[in-house]
């Protein structure tokens, strides 16, 4: 119990100082996701693998030290992108993104961005850059999470324009539209039943719904309610 207060506490002071160094963030919860995840789907050193909207390249920093070769594919350049020898940066647009389909992509933190008309060819471009059988872990905040609305939180359970006021008055954050929250990019409302519902679809069998770092009896009875998920994550695999 002792360890996991600490652990939450780290995990909460590196979430307030993410606006300073996303990498770090990043780094550590990969750290606390990726040795487990890789043991339980019994992927090896050699399986190849994707990190499925790098972002600054923490997630992908991790990977590489696990896996022999990683493909970090995002939208956009990161200048924190790992210097270590086994990553393969790629920039390109994730819902057509194609390669020689891999054993395992790891994406988190991406869906919730991408435009809710094209979220569905999203996770179907997922499904055809994957194996059969080959794994996905996908995971995100849903949009009625705490955290959810990211830069407007607490707010966001208002209408949106009552959102974006109180999002100016307190936080001083000027923001207009979700979908364009920072410029050309933005988040969109996506909740963790469509989510569900947009595996299914896409010939998944979902494995486990988590709320990520939580017991897994708090995952058991709340893994599929947003209000009580701060961050949902789905470990899923491709059918035969």
């Amino acid at each position: 119990m002792i360890t996991f207060v600490k652990f939450c506490i780290k995990l909460i002071n590196l979430y307030n100082k993410r606006g300073q160094n996303y990498f770090i963030f990043q780094k550590f919860q990969a750290e606390n996701i990726i040795k487990t995840l890789k043991n339980k789907l019994n992927l090896t050193c050699n399986s190849t693998v994707i990190d499925y909207g790098c972002g600054y390249g923490g997630y992908s920093s991790v990977l590489a030290d696990y896996f022999q070769q990683v493909k970090a594919v995002d939208y956009y350049s990161s200048s924190q992108i790992s210097e270590k020898q086994n990553i393969n940066y790629e920039k390109a647009d994730l819902i057509s993104y194609k390669t020689a389909p891999v054993d395992f992509i790891f994406c988190t933190s991406v869906i919730e961005h991408i435009p809710k008309e094209k979220q569905a060819l999203f996770v179907e471009n997922i499904k055809d850059n994957l194996k059969k059988r080959g794994y996905l872990y996908l995971s995100f905040p849903p949009f009625l999470s705490l955290q959810g609305g990211h830069a407007t939180y607490p707010f966001h359970y208002f209408p949106d324009k009552t959102a974006f006021f109180l999002t100016k008055i307190f936080r001083k954050a000027n923001i207009t539209s979700y979908s364009t929250m920072w410029g050309d990019w933005g988040l969109y409302k996506t909740s963790i039943k469509e989510v569900e519902t947009m595996l299914l679809d896409n010939n998944f069998k979902i494995i486990e719904i988590n709320s990520r770092f939580m017991p897994k009896w708090y995952s058991k009875f709340f893994g599929k309610i947003d209000f009580l998920n701060w961050h949902v994550e789905f470990i899923a695999q491709k059918r035969g």
